[in-house]
């Protein structure tokens, strides 16, 4: 069975993949990775998202919140190959159910230092990548927080990595369309603290940890890994703050990917299309055959 290996706080990736932290009162918990793809703009998986708003306060979009907070969702990055750390409040969150299994993430800084602070990211391929080839996931595998009696909130994990060949993609190629789709391969089981991390395929973003179903018959078959594709996530509303657009006017993901506001190709394959109902679909036009 394919396992996750320890890499270690001094790899690049902690910069761009950040754990994130539930917190109520003194009680602290972590809930998964993000991967950073724009600036102030995190993905996370869908779950991830949910189970920090059932667990804390129930409220399915935290906007702009005033007042003293009895509750915080926040983003803990690892600078500096792990010599230093900063966190981000997670101030926002914002997903489609009949989407994506990708929710996408607000991060507003928490100290006046950060408003300069200079984001780095990596490339995002919005379609998946060719089936056999190559991918790599990363997160923060069965990590824990604790509030220590000085009021230090203490922090343990095993930042960790695989490496292997997808083995099927979900497409319709023949309409050259793509259904929302989820990866499956040899990947190891996805751990506490998992979800939502980055998986690359090419030297791109290409996916998000999701899931992990064991076999119907335990000992017999291969549990499968799901990996969340990100194309689907550009139908998705969000109201991140942009240079020339009316603050707190939600507009479609895929907006971000034409301003180039994050770094994504594939984008011109990308359609978002509202039905006369007002849902919203998403098609892609995958490469037709050389």
């Amino acid at each position: 069975m394919p396992t996750f290996v320890h890499t270690g706080l001094q790899d690049v990736i902690t910069e761009f993949a950040v754990m994130l932290v539930g917190q109520k009162g003194n009680d602290y918990s972590v809930l998964g990775t993000a991967i950073i793809i724009g600036p102030h703009i995190a993905l996370t998986a869908r779950h991830v998202a949910e189970e920090y708003i059932k667990r804390y306060d129930g409220i399915e979009r935290l906007g702009e919140l005033g007042g003293e907070l009895s509750f915080a969702l926040q983003a803990v990055q690892f600078l500096d190959t792990g010599m230093r750390g900063q966190t981000w409040d997670v101030r926002k969150i914002f997903y489609n159910r009949e989407l994506t299994d990708v929710a996408l993430l607000y991060l507003h800084p928490v100290n006046e230092s950060q408003r300069t602070f200079q984001w780095r990211y990596p490339k995002i391929r919005l379609l998946p990548p060719a089936v056999g080839s190559m991918v790599s996931a990363f997160g923060y595998h069965s990590s824990v927080a604790t509030l220590r009696e000085d009021g230090v909130l203490q922090i343990g994990t095993n930042p960790s990595h695989h490496t292997g060949p997808s083995r099927r993609f979900t497409t319709t190629d023949a309409m050259r369309s793509c259904s929302p789709s989820r990866a499956t391969g040899p990947m190891p089981r996805f751990d506490p603290g998992m979800s939502g991390g980055p998986v690359f395929g090419d030297g791109h973003l290409c996916g998000i940890i999701c899931s992990n179903l064991l076999p119907e018959n335990p000992g017999v078959g291969e549990h499968t890994s799901h990996v969340a594709t990100l194309w689907p996530a550009m139908g998705v509303l969000v109201d991140f703050d942009r240079a020339g657009h009316p603050q707190g006017i939600s507009y479609q993901a895929i907006e971000l990917a034409r301003d180039k506001f994050i770094d994504a190709v594939d984008w011109e394959r990308v359609s978002v299309i509202t039905n006369p109902n007002g849902t919203i679909r998403v098609e892609c036009r995958v490469p037709g055959p050389a």
